[in-house]
Order: C-alpha cells, then structure tokens, then sequence
C-alpha cells in the first residue's frame, strides 16, 4: 500500500474508502495484537512510521478520528524497548532526535473535537512515562514547546470563551457548565503533565502554559480593563486551577499570589525541585525569572489582589460575593490537603 520510495500511497489507491479502511483495521490489529514477537513484527519494518508520515485528508472528522485513534493505539504498545522502531536519536551535534508519532500526534491537541484532543492527551501521557533519557530530553526540544505555546492559547481562548457567555443576559447554565467542563479537562491535563516529574518538560510547562495563564487571570482581577477578563470569568477559572490541581507548589505559589504569603521563598522551592534532578545548564539563567518575575507579584500587586477579593465579598454583585466565597473555599481546602 505504501510506495516504498517516498512514502506516498500510489495513486491508484487514493480513496477515502480504502483510507478508512486501512486506518481502522490497522487500528484493530494493534489493539488485540498480544504477542511480544507479533508485536516487533508490525513495528520493525518501519512501514508504520510511513503511514503515521502521510497526509491524509484531515479536513474529514472521521478520518482525523480514526488517524489519532490509531497514533494513541501504537502509544499503547511502546515501551523501553519497542520505542526503538518509532523515536530516532540524534546521533551528533548536527543531528536532530526525531519522534514522527509523537510530533505529528500534537498538531492536533487542540482540535475542536473533544475525542481528538482527548487521544492526543493520552498518547502525549502514554510516552512521558517511558524512563528513556533520550526520549525524556527530546520532551524538552521544539515541538513540545509548541504544543505546550498551543495548549496555553487554547485555554485562553476557552477562558474567553467562559467570559462571552457568563456576560450575555441569555445565558444558560448548561452553556457556562460547558465552558467549565473544558476548562477541567485542561487543567486536569496540565496536572498530568507536571506528575511526569520530567524535569525539562515542567520547566517548559511553567514558562510557557503556567506563567502565561496566571498572570492573565490575575490581571484581569486587579486591572480590571476593558481588553482583558471580566473579574467573574477570572474567579471562576482560579477556582478551578484549586480544584484541579493537586501539585502542592505550584497551587501554592499561586494562593500566595492571591492572598500574600512568601511567594518568593515557594518559587524558590519550585526551583529546587526542578534542579534536584536536572541540571538546567544554557537555561539557567532564565529559570529563575521565571518563578520570580512571571509568577512573583510586588508586594503592592499581591495587597491588590487580596483587597479586590475582599472587596467582592463585600460589595453589592451576588455574583462576585459568590465567586470569591468559593474560590476562598476551593484554597482553604486544598491547604487542609496538603496539611
């Protein structure tokens, strides 16, 4: 099926009937193949990364479904030793690590169908957790920082999205349930991804989803502009990041933000963690402006934001009085968590 040359599928076979024939029942004989040496067999000819390699047409739901569904499938069967016929390591200084099924997997981790971000997520998860320090390195290289820049831009986007609808006076609460429904999701996804304990992954995970996000949200608290998130939508958002988030320093950091507390010294902390297994080396000096200067407020900014909380507890909005109440709750009871 597959032009041994190129890579190409032959003219002659270029129906959308027979790609979503192949793509399914490869999809089913990988799922239900058992056998370690069936197994190598499909793997080891290298026909397989060919497929993942071709353009389909992606344009098609159904196709793209069944295209990540079986990128996911294969995720599920590689290890320590069967990541060797997808993930190629750079063998010198000019020479880049190369992992087809992974990179072309997060092109589409936010697509606007959910099974498809879902597949993309469980693929993404079902490799981190493979101890191969080359692959581990290759997590912290360009594409995970693009997907880590699109997953930032996609929970922004959903956040306003959140905002659009708690401001129109037609609003459902089914609408706004939904908007909070995504919102979890990504937020439970970025858990996953900060328990990996990768260390280059979480460093890029902090510089380009954690420290891109909060301050938004906390802007939109205290600064209160027209460009930027009503007060209402940033309350609830923050109070999800307390509800689902379970890392202790980095919910920490972020209530220390919110309420005044030693913010410098949990950043310092957070640090720590990242450099007691990984030695940052080019990125040393930029690490620690990220944890102090993206994620560490002025102690003026932080009075702010404690002011402004308590300011909507006491105010006149129902909705304010109870946006603030539930997210004070939602941080007294992740700090008995974590007493």
């Amino acid at each position: 099926m597959v032009d041994g040359k190129d890579g190409r599928v032959p003219n002659c076979c270029l129906t959308d009937s027979l790609f979503f024939l192949a793509l399914q029942t490869l999809s089913i004989l990988i799922q239900n193949v058992r056998n370690t040496e069936t197994i190598y067999y499909f793997f080891s000819n290298n026909q397989i990364n060919k497929i993942v390699a071709l353009s389909f047409d992606f344009d098609d739901d159904e196709v793209l479904g069944l295209y990540v569904n079986l990128l996911k499938t294969i995720s599920l069967k590689l290890d320590e030793d069967t990541i060797q016929f997808f993930f190629k390591e750079a063998q010198g200084k000019d020479e880049e690590s190369t992992f087809p099924l992974y990179s072309e997997a997060i092109k589409f981790g936010a697509n606007k169908d959910g099974m498809v971000r879902a597949a993309v997520k469980n693929l993404t998860l079902n490799t981190f957790t493979i101890p191969l320090a080359a692959l581990r390195n290759f997590f912290g290289g360009k594409d995970t920082v693009d997907f880590l820049r699109m997953l930032s831009d996609d929970f922004l986007g959903k956040c306003k999205q959140l905002d659009t609808s708690l401001q129109k006076t037609t609003c459902t609460s089914r609408e706004v349930e939904n908007c909070l429904s995504d919102l979890v999701d990504e937020l439970s996804y970025f858990n996953d991804i900060w328990s990996t304990s990768i260390p280059l992954l979480r460093w890029n995970f902090l510089k380009y989803v954690w420290c891109l996000i909060v301050p938004i949200l906390l802007d939109g608290l205290v600064a209160q502009r027209i460009d930027s998130l009503t007060p209402l939508a940033c309350l609830f958002v923050l109070e999800l990041f307390f509800s689902s988030i379970q890392q202790g320093p980095l919910v920490s950091l972020l209530a220390s933000l919110l309420l005044g507390g030693d913010k410098n010294g949990i950043a310092d902390e957070l640090i720590v963690g990242l450099k007691g297994s990984w030695s940052p080396g080019k990125h040393r000096h930029t690490l620690d402006e990220i944890c102090v200067e993206n994620l560490a407020l002025t102690s003026h900014q932080q009075a702010d934001c404690r002011r402004i909380i308590l300011d909507f507890m006491r105010g006149q909005s129902a909705e304010l009085v109870n946006g603030s109440v539930r997210l004070i709750g939602s941080i007294i009871g992740l700090s008995l968590i974590h007493i």
